[in-house]
Formats: C-alpha cells, structure tokens, sequence
C-alpha cells in the first residue's frame, strides 16, 4: 500500500495489486480535502472544515454554479473487480433540490450516470449506489446501462464526479465519508440483541444537523435531566436532525422486524412529520409520528416493518418489505428529527434503541408495582414545558398520605414521570388497575391526567375529580377507561390500549395544574393486574 493525501490508501499500483476482495477505498476528510477537487466552482480547490461533517472534518463549496465534486488518482484506473460493489457517500447543501446527474462514472469511452431518487437536505444524506446493472444507471439517450456498459467504464475510470451544486442560486454544499467497498467487502453487523446509546457517559459521537448554515450544527451534553441519567440537546433555529454515529450503520438485516425507540423533548410544541428518517441500499424510508411532541420527555416506539406506515421518499407510497430488508441491509443513515419549527428550540434526545429481531423487551411478571415514597423518590422525575427537561423534587418523609411523599414546586403542562423499571411488556396490565394519590396547592382540571406512550400510541386519561388535599385516583387499563388516542381524539380501542401496555415506554402523571407555578404531590402509586 501507499498512503495519499490524508492517509487514506490510494495509489494506481492498489488498482492492480489487490491482495483480496474484501477491501474498502475510503474518504473520511478528517485532516484535509485528500485530493478532491471542485469542477465548475469559483476555485478547483474545495474548503476544508476539520469539524462539521459527519463524523468529524469534511470539505464544503460555496458558489451559485452548478459544480461537481472530482475524485483523485485514488479513484481512477482499472476497477473491474468492483463491479457489483457498491460507491457510497454523504451529502448536503444549504438549498434542497433534485438529485439529478448525481453521479457520473466515465472509462472505457463510455459514460454511466445515476440519478438519485430523493433529494440532498440541509441535514447530512446518505447515498450507497450499487455498481452493477441492478441500480439505476443510464447511458446515452437515457438508456437502462447494461452489465456490459458498466463492466466497460469499470475496467478503466477516467473519472468519477458527484454533484455538488443543486440549484442556480448561491449554495453551500458539503461531502463526507466516500467509500468504494468491492463485492466481498462485509459492512458491520450489530454486536448482540440491540443497538443503544443511553447518553449517561457523553454524547457518544451522535451530531445535530441541518441548521440554516448546513453542515453539523451545535450539540450539548448534560449528564443529568434525563430519562434518567445524562441526555443531548440542541439549541438551534429550524429543522434539523440528530444524526446516528456509526454503531447504527452496516449491515442490520436481523433488525427487520425488530423496533427503534427513544425519547424527545422540545420547548415548542410541533407536528412530527418524517420523525425518523433512514437511508441505505439506495433507498430513502421516513415515518410520520402519529403523536406531538411535548415540553415533557416524550417516548416513541417504532416498528421496524412494514405492519408500521413507513414510506419511500421517491415514491411517496408505504414501503415494501423488499425495500425495508434492502435499506437494513446497508443502512447508512438514521437520523431523527430534532428542529420543529422556523424559530430557535431547545430539543433533547435520550434513550435510543434499535432492538433486533430477536430481543424481546423485559416482561412484567404480574406482581404489584408500588412506590410509596417513605424512604426514598423511587425514581421518579418530573418534566414539562417551562422545565424544558426535567425540574427538581423534593422528597418529604411525612405528610403525604401516609408517611413520605414527592413534592414540587411546578407549573402548567408539568408531569410525573415514572422510572425504568415500569417500562416494558405490560401486556398482564391490560384490564388491570393504575392507582395514585394526588394533591395541588390550586385545584384546576384534570384533563390529560395519566398519558401513556407505548407500542407506537399515545393514550390519555381525563379525570374527574379535581385534587384539593389529597385525593385517590383509579384509573382501569381497559376500555371501561375513559381513554382516548391523542392521533385520532377518539375513544381508545381494546387492540390500542393492548398495543400501548405491550411496549409501554412512559407512563405520566399530571402534575402542573394551572398556569402558575405552586406545590403538588404524589403518592401511593400502585399498578395491578386484573384479578
């Protein structure tokens, strides 16, 4: 091997000396441009961002040409044992537009083109484009290319280019992590039942992007105000992502069928239209979060099949299993939506886990699940709006009804949230009891009293009583409850409430009753199962 410019491995004599089918030509701009070259920009050289990209350094163009990204010496030569390999990279740009002409592969006297199917965002995208006669590459007069045609321009590549400039206004556009991986290369699979990122440690290489300037925008780490434990947020104007570092990539076949949950949390209430997006095997899937997202940490469970509304980007229809099990298996990209809104945010992630098709989430053995408060918070927290995260409570040895209880000092639109150990298979719950003891300092409404997310539903429960003092609630985990499914705003049915206590992942007490901020309690919390 010989080492290029910013030690990646590229030299001619690689193109002839391969010693195996297993290898990987990579481009990761981590210390300087290696070698790339703008064509059709104000200057051939690119800028050179040590930060930003995705991961670390990328390189970047700002000009209102139309302009393409050329690849080094490194690129070019005799390829032919990558034919049914695959060329993969990730862009963006400060200005959304069509991906057409993305690629353009010329040798042999030939040219192929690919165009790709869904567009370049502010936030980093990821194309994986297989090199053979399977993918969608053109030859003249818009031609499906042959294996024969793609074989030609393999053998011997003059010159590969990726577009780089998207619109005729001016733009700024970013490239990171190009790879060329031949047929025998193997992606990374999952090491056991689940992918996770829990945030108690670091932000562990997760990045927010999409902000106004593209590119990777600024991300914050907290090692408390979490569910539980540390979290990430991002405090940012307009839409932008949280994008996966590379534990979520490679090849994830085993997670078809399998779930991604995680937390959110925004101090703007919004809609969660393309909530996650992912992107692999050339194919881009969003899906559309079917509750908002609150001021509180708010769960979301996702099913990773296509029993789940997940639809293709290109098409704009619900996606097939094909696509789904070919995206998985090269995922490039998960990214989850962070920004909601045109004006500035502060948006917390925490929590998330890809489980494969073989884990099972913990399952409640049926006995009582009660927390009295007389010796400790039993885990508790409490969240809402004017806390953005999460706010402080104080734990009272007496007073409570009986013995200790937890007391705050809350607004409006603030809840209790329950611990860890009350998530999971619920499915024994259904038909079963939620019981509490509350009191506020102002009485007011109880709407939306107990609100539990879970199995892809959100179900709330309004009240009858207003706390003065201290006052018992019961609520049935059954449609004798007077549940309702905040998608819909209708009256929740058997298979949702089942659904929601089969992958229970919150479950939130009222706490905030108006719009001031004054003491409430909890106590006695008390979950059965039907008797």
């Amino acid at each position: 091997w010989l080492m290029g410019a910013g030690g990646v491995k590229c030299c001619l004599n690689f193109l002839s000396a391969r010693s195996g089918s297993d290898e990987v030509i990579r481009y990761t701009f981590d210390k300087n441009d290696e070698g790339w070259v703008v064509a059709g920009g104000n200057s051939d050289r690119p800028d050179h961002d040590s930060e930003g990209g995705n991961l670390d350094g990328h390189i970047y163009s700002t000009s209102p040409r139309l302009r393409y990204w050329t690849a080094p010496s490194g690129l070019k030569g005799d390829f032919s044992d990558a034919y049914g390999g695959r060329l993969s990279f990730d862009l963006n740009t400060t200005v959304w537009h069509d991906t057409v002409a993305l690629v353009e592969l010329e040798g042999g006297g030939a040219k192929i083109v690919f165009n790709g199917e869904y567009p370049v965002r502010r936030d980093w995208t990821n194309f994986n484009i297989l090199l053979d006669e399977k993918e969608d590459w053109i030859v003249e007069k818009s031609k499906r290319a042959t294996e024969s045609d793609i074989r030609k321009v393999l053998s011997n590549v003059t010159q590969l280019r990726i577009r780089a400039g998207f619109c005729g206004g001016k733009s700024t556009c970013g490239l990171d992590n190009v790879s060329l991986s031949y047929p025998g290369a193997s992606l990374s699979q999952p090491e056991g039942a689940r992918v996770a990122s829990r945030f108690d440690n670091g932000d562990e290489n997760w990045q927010v992007a999409g902000v106004k300037s593209g590119r990777s925008g600024v991300l914050d780490y907290t090692e408390d105000d979490g569910i539980p434990g540390g979290h990430i947020y991002s405090e940012e104007p307009g839409e932008r992502y949280w994008i996966a570092p590379p534990k979520f990539k490679g090849d994830f076949s085993s997670a078809y069928g399998g779930s991604l949950e995680f937390y959110l949390n925004t101090t703007n209430c919004h809609n969660t239209h393309q909530l996650v997006i992912l992107e692999g095997g050339g194919i881009q899937l969003y899906f559309d979060g079917r509750y908002p997202l609150r001021g509180y940490w708010t769960y979301y469970y996702v099913p990773l099949n296509v029993d789940e509304k997940w639809f293709n980007t290109a098409t704009g229809s619900r996606a097939t299993e094909k696509e789904m099990r070919t995206l998985l298996a090269a995922l490039g990209q998960l990214k989850i939506r962070a920004g909601f809104a045109g004006n500035r945010t502060s948006s917390g992630l925490d929590n998330v886990v890809m489980r494969l098709s073989d884990d099972r989430l913990p399952k409640w053995d049926g006995s009582d699940l009660a927390y009295t408060f007389d010796s400790d918070t039993g885990g508790w927290s409490i969240a809402g709006s004017a806390f953005q995260r999460a706010g402080v409570i104080d734990h009272m040895v007496d007073g409570g009804n009986t013995g200790g209880y937890l007391s705050a000092n809350s607004p409006g639109g603030s809840y209790w949230i329950a611990p860890g150990v009350v998530y999971g298979d619920l499915s024994a719950a259904y038909g079963g009891k939620l019981a509490f003891d509350l009191k506020s300092a102002v009485c007011h409404h109880v709407k939306h009293l107990v609100v539990l997310e879970g199995g892809g539903v959100q179900l709330s429960y309004d009240g009858k009583d207003k706390p003065r003092n201290w006052k018992n609630f019961t609520v049935n985990l059954d449609q004798s409850g007077r549940w309702i499914n905040t998608a819909t705003n209708s009256r929740a049915k058997k298979s949702e409430i089942r659904a929601a206590l089969s992958a229970l992942g919150s479950v939130k007490i009222l706490a905030g009753y108006a719009g001031g901020h004054h003491e409430n309690g909890l106590d006695n919390v008390v979950l059965k199962k039907a008797e």
